[in-house]
This record gives structure tokens, C-alpha cells and sequence, in this order.
């Protein structure tokens, strides 16, 4: 599971925006395309995320929490396609 809000123990997923237009979606890409064109970097780095930002990712927010530290209850999280 992952988190809709912050809380105690949560550390956001940020999520960039790959500034490559020869990344938007289109009908030959095989990807749907729902809410953005372009493919997306999920991360929980803050500076891997600065870091793309100055490099001009589009800053997409923060998309969930997840745990800061891993537990028995938790399991990864994989982008489907």
C-alpha cells in the first residue's frame, strides 16, 4: 500500500516529468497516456529530484508517502506498463 497523505514515518515519491519531447505519447508509443504525455521518474531522493529539476524535468509533485524506513508489512512499489 502506499500513502495518500504525509504522516509520521512517510517520506514522499516525487515524480518528474521527462523534459524530451521525443518522449510524448501518442497513438505508436504502446504506453496509455492518462494524465501526461511524457514518461515519468518516480523517486523518493530529494536530491536526485533537485537535481532533475535544474536539468528541466517537469516537477510533477509529490504523487503518494510511502514508509521512511522498509518493515515486515512492506513491499515494493513497480510502475506497470
Amino acid at each position: 500500500y502506499v500513502y495518500t497523505t504525509a504522516g509520521e514515518g512517510r517520506i514522499p515519491v516525487y515524480v518528474l516529468g521527462d523534459p524530451d519531447p521525443g518522449g510524448e505519447g501518442g497513438p505508436s508509443c504502446g504506453r496509455p497516456v492518462f494524465q501526461a504525455s511524457r514518461p515519468k521518474l518516480y523517486t523518493t531522493d530529494a536530491a536526485l529530484r533537485d537535481q532533475r529539476i535544474a536539468q528541466h524535468w517537469r516537477d510533477d509533485g509529490i504523487a503518494f508517502w510511502v514508509p521512511a524506513s522498509a518493515g515486515a508489512g512492506t513491499k515494493p512499489v513497480f510502475e506497470g506498463n
